[in-house]
């Protein structure tokens, strides 16, 4: 029985925490504040729900939020905006536009895979 418990407390303490699915390369940084910064409104599933509640908007409507230009976007997230479900906070004493850029990026390849993807500035200037 001890054998027991010991290999079972081995085989829990290798097990990763649920975390997001992996993300290719180019979209790894976004992911990251996606999941660090957005997830928390827009929810993991990018429905802005929760409980049935809507407390953002939601990513995966092909008609919604992500038909706007990413210059639209990108002045929401910086500046924030008073809207139906309530304030989005400003983003702009936290992230750069760049940053701003690869979470977009990240938005749109994950929750509308057909959105355009728009260049992150440090790419496009290579």
């Amino acid at each position: 029985m001890r054998y027991f418990v010991f290999g079972l407390v081995l085989v829990l303490a290798s097990c990763k925490p649920a975390g997001p699915p992996p993300v290719p390369g180019p979209f790894a940084k976004g992911e990251r504040i996606y999941y660090s910064r957005c997830i928390t409104c827009h929810q993991r599933d990018g429905s802005g729900l929760l409980n049935e509640k809507r407390f953002a908007a939601d990513f995966t409507d092909p008609g919604g939020v992500l038909v706007r230009q990413d210059a639209e976007l990108t002045a929401i997230i910086m500046n924030g905006l008073e809207g139906r479900y309530g304030r989005m906070p400003a983003f702009k004493p936290i992230l750069e536009e760049e940053d701003v850029a690869e979470v977009l990026n990240y938005i749109r390849f994950t929750f509308i895979k057909s959105a355009p993807i728009q260049e992150a500035e440090s790419r496009t200037e290579e």
